[in-house]
């Protein structure tokens, strides 16, 4: 039988049976992969396009210890290039847990988080001196590697290969695994190839600051970290706008003030659930207005949930206006910048800023009026 290499030369399979490659395929969920079992047919087509032989020496020169190793294939998941080395046992092929971490305070974790980091055989953390403390506090000593942002390309095949032999957890810094963080990728990728994925659950910042918010959340909207550029941050807050569930988003200290006036700007002032530091020692939650919060909050200090209030049915009912359209209309009925601007922003929901710098461009010579 017969495979093909990365530049479609013909190799030669060093391992004696299909059977062995035929489960390892079918444990790659490939789209190929019907049942346990393929013909010497359908694996005589098998190109390199989807998985590709890592072993490409020939038969009489594999030593006795490579031909009991497992093979090798390489695969796409997550947007990147994933090599995976498989049991041919699916009994023996580990666990992927996801495990969610304390926000702030140490103790709050589950008992079964504490069990299930202590009997792996691999922490993936985020970052490992992170972890290290919450291990060091519960007296757990699983071995940790890294997995973060800067190195999830690198990392992700040799995590795979880990899960062919052994249990693995992922962690991040705080909270759930997978939400703004590539963790998402790994699940991806563990699951695909058929690696059973399970959750440990426990404690969000996001349902944590909605709890304590005194805000009515019937349903929310998660738009994670709001964007670092001005422009890019009023787009998608003004993409909101009409929104009647709650929005939660965070936030860094050295943003926060910017972020609440394009808030403010874009969205009118909402009450607002600022909470500071959730489960800390200097933990605190303002409830108020958006402008009482640009009023409250200098120089702030530490990590930021917000939770906004929702639209309302009225406030979603304003038919759609075109700015340009409406500011030019105005504009030519001899109506000042501001007053022009502050009847857009009735008409139209957007921020202020945003609808300024229109009327700048149509005006030519960026008169205020």
């Amino acid at each position: 039988m017969q495979i093909h290499d990365r530049r479609g030369r013909p190799i030669t399979l060093p391992w004696p049976s299909v059977d062995s490659l035929s489960s390892g395929l079918f444990l790659s969920g490939h789209p190929m992969m019907k049942s346990p079992s393929i013909s010497r047919r359908a694996m005589s087509r098998f190109s390199s396009r989807e998985f590709v032989q890592d072993r490409v020496a020939p038969v009489d020169e594999q030593s006795a210890q490579a031909r009991a190793e497992p093979p090798r294939f390489y695969g796409r998941a997550g947007g990147v290039s994933i090599a995976a080395r498989w049991q041919y046992n699916r009994r023996t092929m580990g666990t992927l847990y996801v495990v969610a971490t304390p926000i702030g305070n140490l103790e709050d974790i589950t008992l079964r988080a504490i069990r299930i980091l202590g009997e792996v055989g691999l922490i993936a953390a985020e970052d490992t001196r992170v972890t290290s403390r919450l291990l060091a506090r519960h007296g757990i000593a699983t071995p940790l590697t890294s997995y973060h942002q800067h190195n999830h390309r690198t990392k992700l095949p040799r995590l795979l290969d880990e899960l062919a032999e052994k249990d693995v957890a992922l962690v991040s810094d705080a909270g759930t695994p997978g939400v703004n963080d590539p963790g998402q990728e790994l699940v991806e990728a563990a699951a695909a190839v058929g690696v059973e994925v399970i959750t440990i659950p426990g404690p969000s910042a996001v349902t944590s600051a909605i709890a304590v918010s005194g805000l009515p959340v019937d349903g929310f909207v998660y738009l994670g970290f709001l964007p670092r550029k001005p422009m890019d941050r009023r787009r998608a807050i003004a993409s909101a706008v009409d929104e009647q569930r709650a929005l939660v988003a965070f936030e860094t200290p050295h943003r926060l003030e910017d972020a609440l006036a394009d808030l403010l700007d874009g969205l009118g002032d909402r009450r607002v659930a600022v909470c500071r530091e959730l489960t800390k020692v200097h933990e605190e939650v303002f409830r108020g207005t958006l402008s009482e919060a640009i009023a409250y909050f200098d120089s702030p200090r530490g990590e930021f949930t917000l939770v906004i209030e929702g639209a309302n049915a009225s406030d979603s009912a304003i038919p759609s206006v075109d700015p340009e359209l409406l500011l030019r209309n105005l504009r030519g009925d001899g109506v000042s910048a501001r007053e022009s601007v502050s009847q857009a922003v009735e008409a139209t929901g957007l921020g202020r800023r945003e609808l300024y710098a229109i009327w700048l461009r149509i005006s030519g010579d960026g008169s205020h009026g």
